[in-house]
């Protein structure tokens, strides 16, 4: 998982398009290849990609310093600033030195492994796979993939296995189509970057047709896959840990998540209400797409076409 850095912050002055109103106190953390601002009184934080923004402190004194975020290049705007009070300018820059070492150590890595020719070793095409979503409800569901940093081949993949060991469906990140590649019996999608910052990615087919969204404003918490038609599916952390998905303002889970563990989750399809049915792969699948960038804390500006 993600290493999570958090500063006390404040006197934010509100200089954030996202969060144009000054805040008092809040904090600010660094999570994987993501800045992100909470703030006291605010149920949603900001937040943004640390390679699309550039992060900078000056001292204040021995214990304290002055941060500003501002757009990249030499001239770039500065969009905000705000005060770290006891966190020094050299411990602020070093964590910060530190966490891009590490996304860069990691891009590095993933880029190793598109070289390797195990792509065309993994099923591509629809066909491949055994069964359907649809006929999976109920059935306990493993998706596997590799840890933060590990190279080779597979490191970029994630496979979705039946209870009996059947692959029924497969998910690539930084492939050729997007962001993350999803291929199950149903068909081919992808997710792609929507907005500049925050956990905004599009739903297309193969074909480029927008079939919908995930708006993952809190993705810390969660997040809301919005298909064409306008239904809304929420994923939300459950009390066990774990997470769960439910159409809006129903009770009853669709698919329940356990608690990530080692490169897997477990998975079940519980039911397919008719409002999603017809849909049942885009929804499932992205909900994998989405719990895997998570867990692997990817940076999603890269690869997103």
């Amino acid at each position: 998982m993600a290493t999570e850095i958090k500063y006390k912050l404040a006197n934010y002055d509100g200089g954030l398009e996202e969060h144009p109103v000054p805040e008092h106190a809040g904090q600010l953390w660094l999570v994987g290849g993501w800045w992100e601002l909470h703030f006291k009184d605010a149920q949603e934080f900001v937040n943004g990609e640390l390679t699309d923004y550039v992060l900078d402190a000056l001292p204040v004194d021995d214990r304290s310093c002055l941060v500003s975020i501002r757009e990249p290049g030499s001239d770039g705007e500065i969009l905000c600033t705000f005060l770290l009070p006891g966190t020094s300018a050299d411990r602020f820059m070093s964590d910060l030195d530190q966490s891009l070492s590490t996304l860069e150590a990691g891009k590095a890595g993933k880029s190793g492994d598109s070289h390797d020719g195990s792509d065309d070793r993994d099923p591509r095409d629809p066909t491949d796979f055994p069964v359907s979503m649809k006929a999976l409800v109920g059935d306990e569901l493993r998706l596997s993939f590799p840890s933060t940093g590990r190279t080779g081949a597979g490191a970029l993949k994630g496979s979705l296995e039946s209870s009996s060991c059947q692959v029924v469906a497969w998910l690539r990140l930084y492939g050729p189509a997007g962001l993350v590649e999803m291929v199950c019996r149903e068909g081919t999608w992808c997710l792609r970057k929507r907005r500049k910052y925050g956990w905004e990615l599009l739903i297309e087919s193969s074909g480029g047709r927008h079939v919908g969204w995930y708006s993952g404003r809190r993705w810390l918490v969660g997040g809301t896959i919005i298909l064409a038609d306008g239904t809304r599916v929420d994923l939300r952390r459950s009390r066990k840990l774990g997470w769960n998905l439910r159409v809006s303002e129903t009770r009853d889970p669709i698919v329940e998540v356990s608690r990530y563990r080692s490169g897997s989750l477990s998975l079940t399809i519980q039911s397919l209400p008719a409002d999603i049915y017809s849909e049942a792969a885009i929804v499932v699948l992205t909900t994998c797409a989405v719990l895997m960038l998570m867990a692997l804390a990817v940076d999603t500006g890269s690869g997103s076409g």
